[in-house]
């Protein structure tokens, strides 16, 4: 089936180069796509890649966000005071442009990168991105954009273009607890609320909430994870990678890329030595699970940052000593919140991070190794910001809060807090500890219409593909441009 649009647009950021661009050479080798197919390519070393054929593809056009960033950011960090006002009043018109709900800082802290720099260096950076992807989107004359994720100052700012600009905008949202992903056409990750599931859609979701209630297994990613933290020689080798790519081919270099024995003592060796300190400490309980029958308690488990799931989907909830202190002072007296760090935070945090945590005085800060499955048996409610764990308490019957955008918030069992002041938090926790009545038909409903939207196909970075057969990955790839043709046609 042919697509009737003229122009699909890849955004390959970094890696993902290589999931997307075979993609993309079959949508025009088989002639699905009446037009060009241009990118916009993150990562100089990939840009040098796509450009000398190393990544083989047949691109029409390849821009290079980095370039954007060489020429006209990294080289700009003084400004005059005719320039400083210019800025201002350019930012004025954008903001009154795109935002009329909200300032344009939610581009800035959703990108961990920036958030630290100064104030007109980054007014210079939204002005920059906001025109190259105005010039960009409104020449090319793009009728469909697929990136991976809304993960940075520029892929929000470039969403928000392309939506001002009427262009269709997709980004693979992961099922998580299946190897199933959706498209979805929001940064807010909203369902079809007019595409109704089918039988086998409905059925589909039963075997899937039988099935994870029956074997309560670790989502396929986590279990990959935890490989690649136990891999010590594959950290070894992506050193010496990172090294011949910082020194030798300088394809490594701009405000993302540290040299690499500093990123080597800073993510390893700093790391490693601050969890034996911490578990000498005694910080983090390691516990036995039945001591949680002792009393009722709200599971609260730490998020990864700085991470996109946070920085991008619940801007205003970064600060997660400040969240579990608000859900403390929100919670019923007789019930405690279980806090669990996350494994990849374990010897990142700060041990004062640690300490301010068990300073509120009904929290119970538990070690990463402890079984979140069964924290959440146990626990009489979930609390997340946007994690997996979510998904999981209401699929095991429990009720669960979120403050940030995240798929399952389409499931009517949810209480969204994200746009709920704190002052309210104590009656609608209250509320929904005493009041709260499990509605299987709405969980069935709510992950058969995921279903009905979603392939059996994989979009992620290229590590989570290494376990999988030739024969998937071919079937793997024929998913997602089946998708991606649905979407050009409906």
């Amino acid at each position: 089936m042919k697509s009737n649009f003229k122009k699909v647009f890849f955004i390959l950021d970094w890696d993902f180069a290589y999931v997307f661009t075979p993609i993309a050479n079959k949508l025009i080798e088989e002639k699905k796509i009446n037009g060009n197919v241009d990118c916009l390519n993150v990562g100089r070393n990939y840009y040098q890649e796509l450009t000398e054929q190393l990544i083989q593809n047949r691109f029409n056009n390849i821009n290079s966000l980095d370039e954007v960033y060489e020429q006209n950011i990294y080289n700009k960090k003084v400004f005059s005071k005719e320039e400083k006002s210019i800025l201002i009043d350019k930012i004025s018109l954008l903001e009154n442009r795109y935002s009329s709900d909200e300032t344009l800082w939610k581009y800035v802290w959703a990108d961990r990168n920036h958030i630290k720099d100064k104030y007109f260096y980054i007014l210079n950076m939204i002005v920059v991105f906001f025109e190259y992807f105005e010039n960009l989107y409104t020449k090319e004359k793009i009728d469909l954009i697929v990136t991976n994720a809304y993960a940075s100052m520029p892929h929000l700012i470039s969403f928000a273009v392309a939506k001002k600009l009427g262009i269709k905008i997709i980004v693979p949202e992961l099922l998580r607890i299946d190897k199933k992903s959706f498209w979805s056409i929001s940064n807010e990750y909203k369902l079809n609320k007019n595409l109704k599931p089918s039988d086998i859609s409905i059925q589909k979701a039963k075997e899937m909430i039988q099935k994870y209630r029956e074997n309560f297994d670790k989502p396929f990613y986590e279990k990959i994870n935890d490989k690649k933290r136990k891999d010590y020689f594959g950290g070894i080798k992506r050193f010496f990678r990172y090294s011949f790519r910082y020194y030798i081919t300088k394809k490594y270099t701009g405000h993302t890329k540290p040299n690499p024995f500093k990123k080597l003592f800073n993510e390893e060796l700093k790391v490693r030595l601050q969890r034996k300190y911490i578990n000498r400490l005694n910080l983090l309980k390691k516990i036995d699970i039945k001591e949680l029958n002792e009393f009722k308690y709200v599971y609260f488990p730490l998020h990864m940052q700085p991470e996109a799931t946070t920085m991008t989907c619940a801007p205003f909830y970064l600060n997660q000593i400040f969240v579990a202190e608000t859900l403390s002072k929100s919670l019923p007296m007789d019930y405690r919140l279980v806090i669990k760090e996350h494994p990849n935070m374990f010897g990142k945090n700060t041990i004062l991070f640690y300490k301010q945590l068990k300073e509120l005085p009904n929290v119970i800060l538990l070690h990463p190794s402890i079984d979140s499955k069964e924290l959440i048996k146990k626990s009489k409610m979930i609390f997340t910001i946007t994690g997996t764990v979510g998904l999981e308490g209401l699929i095991l019957k429990k009720p669960v809060i979120t403050v940030g955008n995240v798929f399952f918030n389409n499931c009517d069992l949810v209480l969204k807090l994200k746009d709920i002041a704190i002052t309210k938090w104590s009656e609608l926790i209250r509320n929904k500890l005493d009041n709260y009545l499990f509605d299987e038909y709405k969980l069935e409903y709510f992950l058969s219409s995921v279903i009905e939207e979603s392939y059996d196909m994989l979009i992620m970075e290229p590590d989570y593909y290494t376990e999988m057969t030739k024969e998937d990955l071919i079937k793997n790839q024929k998913q997602i441009i089946d998708s991606i043709l649905k979407i050009l046609n409906d």
